[in-house]
C-alpha cells in the first residue's frame, strides 16, 4: 500500500513507522494548490492531505478524488469545524484525522483495509449504479425503485445514495420520494456536465435525507427533448466517484436514450406483472439486450404486483424468458395510493407489510449488512 502525506511540513514521523503494515510512506511538503499534481501522480492508494476549512481547499479535495478516483483521500485538519465537517461528508470524505501519528494512522489504515476488503465481498459494489426499468408501463418500476432506494437509506450503514429520475419525458420519482421542489433537474446537470465536481453535485442536488439525494427529471418538454444521452450518460459516470449507489429510473421505453444509459448500468432490475403482456415484453427486453451485448449476468428480473392466484406463475416466466425471478414484489395498490396522497414511504406507512418486507431484504442484499436471523426473503424462497 502507498500512503502519501501532502502537509506544509514534514510530520515527525518516521518512514519505517508503519513497517508492520506494510505501508509504504511518501511525504509531500506543500499545500493543495501548490503540491496537489504532486500527490496526484504518485497515484496513492491512500492519501492523508492537510487542509482548512476553506471552502478552495474542500474543492482541491474533491480535485484530487477526480485525478485519483481509486484512492482513499483523507483530510487532516486540527480542530475542524462541525460545518466543515459536515461539508466534508456531503463530498464523500468519511474519515477525517486531526493528528499525524503512527497509531492514528495505523488506526485508519485498518479502518480503510477493513472497508475495503468487505466491499470486495459485496454483490454489490460501492459506486455501483441500479438501473429501474419497466417491461411495460404500469408495472410499478418507479414505486418499487424510490422505494428501495429509502429502504437502503434508512439502514444504519449510512451509504450515500443518488436516485436519478430518467423516466422520460414524465418522471414522478419526486411524488413517491416526496422530495422537495428545487431549481435544478436532469436538465441542470446536462447543461453543466463539463464543470461538475462533487461540490457542484452537492450545490444542485434535492436532499431527500442527510445521505440520500435526488436529481428529478425535467418539468417541461423543452428540457426533455434537448438532452443529449452522452452527457447523461457522463453524469452517471461522474456520480459513481462520489455516491455509493446511484439508482436510475429509466422508465419503460427501449429507445437509443434509454439504451446509452444502459450502458452505465452496472445492474439492470427488469421490472415485470406476471401475465401475458408482461411475460412477452419481458422476454423481448431480455432477447434486445443480448443483441446489444448488454451482459446478461447483469440483468434481473422481477415480478410486480403479485398475485399468487395468478394464471401465470413464477416458472412460467422463467421458461419464457429463460431469466430465474429474484424478487416477487406483492400487489400493493392500496399501499401506494397511502403513500402518494400522505406523501411518506411505504414502508414507513406501514413497516410490517409483505411489501416492505420483501424491499427491505432486497435493501439488505445490497447494502451487505445482514441483520440477524433469516430475511423474510429467504422464507419466502424456502431457502
Amino acid at each position: 500500500m502507498l500512503l502519501v502525506i501532502l502537509a506544509s511540513a514534514k510530520p515527525s514521523l518516521s518512514a519505517n513507522a508503519l513497517a508492520t503494515q506494510s505501508v509504504d510512506v511518501n511525504f509531500v511538503e506543500g499545500t493543495l494548490y501548490s503540491a496537489l499534481e504532486q500527490v496526484s501522480a504518485r497515484k496513492p492508494d491512500v492519501a492523508l492531505v492537510e487542509c482548512s476549512d476553506d471552502a478552495g481547499d474542500l474543492d482541491q479535495l474533491n480535485k484530487l478524488q477526480e485525478l485519483v478516483p481509486h484512492c482513499v483521500v483523507v483530510p487532516v485538519r486540527t480542530n475542524p469545524s462541525p460545518d466543515f465537517l459536515l461539508q466534508l461528508m456531503r463530498n464523500g470524505f468519511p474519515d477525517v484525522l486531526t493528528e499525524l501519528n503512527a497509531a492514528v494512522i495505523e488506526e485508519l489504515l485498518e479502518r480503510v483495509t477493513k472497508r475495503q476488503e468487505k466491499d470486495a465481498s459485496l454483490k454489490y459494489q460501492r459506486g455501483q449504479c441500479l438501473g429501474f426499468l419497466s417491461v411495460k408501463g404500469g408495472s410499478g418500476a418507479t414505486f418499487i425503485a424510490t422505494s428501495l432506494a429509502t429502504a437502503l437509506s434508512n439502514r444504519a450503514s449510512g451509504q450515500r445514495i443518488l436516485f436519478i429520475d430518467a423516466s422520460l419525458p414524465f418522471g414522478d420519482a419526486d411524488v413517491y420520494l416526496n422530495a422537495p421542489k428545487g431549481e435544478h433537474h436532469l436538465g441542470s446537470f446536462h447543461d453543466s456536465i463539463e464543470r461538475l465536481d462533487a461540490a457542484l453535485f452537492g450545490a444542485m442536488v434535492q436532499s431527500v435525507s442527510s445521505h440520500f439525494d435526488f436529481v428529478p427529471a425535467p418539468p417541461n418538454f423543452r428540457d426533455v427533448v434537448n438532452l443529449d444521452p452522452d452527457r447523461v450518460a457522463t453524469l452517471i459516470a461522474k456520480a459513481k466517484s462520489i455516491y455509493d449507489f446511484i439508482f436510475v429510473d429509466i422508465g419503460s421505453d427501449i429507445n437509443p436514450f434509454t439504451a446509452t444509459l444502459i450502458d452505465q448500468i452496472d445492474q439492470l432490475n427488469l421490472i415485470a406483472t406476471a401475465d401475458i403482456l408482461g411475460v412477452q415484453h419481458a422476454a423481448q427486453v431480455i432477447r434486445f439486450l443480448d443483441d446489444i451485448s448488454y451482459p446478461q449476468s447483469n440483468v434481473s428480473l422481477n415480478i410486480t404486483r403479485w398475485d399468487a392466484g395468478g394464471l401465470i406463475t413464477q416458472v412460467d416466466m422463467t421458461e419464457a424468458t429463460g431469466k430465474e425471478v429474484q424478487y416477487i414484489v406483492p400487489k400493493v395498490d392500496n399501499l401506494i395510493t397511502k403513500s402518494m396522497s400522505q406523501g411518506r414511504s411505504a414502508l414507513e406507512i406501514s413497516p410490517r407489510s409483505p411489501f416492505s418486507g420483501v424491499i427491505n431484504s432486497w435493501a439488505e442484499e445490497i447494502d451487505g449488512v445482514p441483520k440477524k436471523g433469516k430475511s423474510l426473503w429467504t422464507r419466502l424462497r424456502g431457502k
